[in-house]
């Protein structure tokens, strides 16, 4: 089996600003506050989505993709949830690891940690291939949860391709197949060179 690690996108299916009970401020909306899960659930679990269907940002759109073609599983990194498969219904949240320091992600990764990361176990599995794309401070908070939970995230597939800038990339400890790039553009193309069954690229990104 393989797998496709990608972190979560501002474009949502459904807006969580939008939602009639927020509009009417019956409740605030779902942001990095995991800890008050049940009481969000509670109030708003008509809108329970899968989370494969509830992200639409272009990046996770392609290795959502990627996935599909090649039959293999899908991981995302959520900004509010840490770690879930694609399959595990969410709520719309608005959350994002974008432009934040590193206090403020070490804090957020406890808090996946203590009330998250529903499916952290799926990255200490055996996967033959795994292919992780995550922007830099999704990869962060990824070696941070590696740390605590004793994982290497260039170790996680027999086989692991890195999607990432150079900085990031060569911060990584272990070996795994780096793939340089400059921008999302850029990490969209390659998911359409990556070959899931060779667990490699069909031609270097131009």
């Amino acid at each position: 089996m393989s797998l496709v690690l990608v972190n979560c996108s501002k474009s949502k299916a459904i807006n969580p600003l939008k939602l009639p009970e927020i509009m009417r401020g019956i409740i605030d909306v779902p942001s990095d506050d995991i800890d008050k899960e049940e009481h969000y659930r509670s109030m708003l679990s008509q809108y329970l989505t899968r989370a494969e269907q509830l992200y639409r940002g272009p990046e996770f759109t392609a290795y959502k993709s990627l996935a599909n073609r090649y039959g293999a599983s899908l991981l995302i990194l959520s900004a509010r949830y840490g770690l879930i498969r694609g399959s595990r219904e969410i709520l719309p949240y608005d959350a994002t690891l974008a432009g934040k320091g590193r206090d403020y992600i070490e804090e957020t990764v406890n808090k996946w940690i203590a009330y998250g990361n529903y499916d952290a176990e799926m990255l200490r599995m055996r996967w033959r291939c795994a292919v992780i794309r995550l922007s830099r401070n999704y990869l962060l908070s990824l070696r941070l949860i590696g740390e605590r939970l004793g994982f290497n995230p260039c170790t996680v597939g027999e086989r692991t391709i890195m999607i990432g800038s150079k900085t990031e990339l060569d911060s990584l400890g272990g070996e795994c197949f780096k793939v340089y790039i400059k921008g999302n553009g850029e990490a969209r193309k390659v998911a359409r060179l990556i070959d899931i069954n060779e667990c490699s690229l069909q031609s270097p990104p131009s």
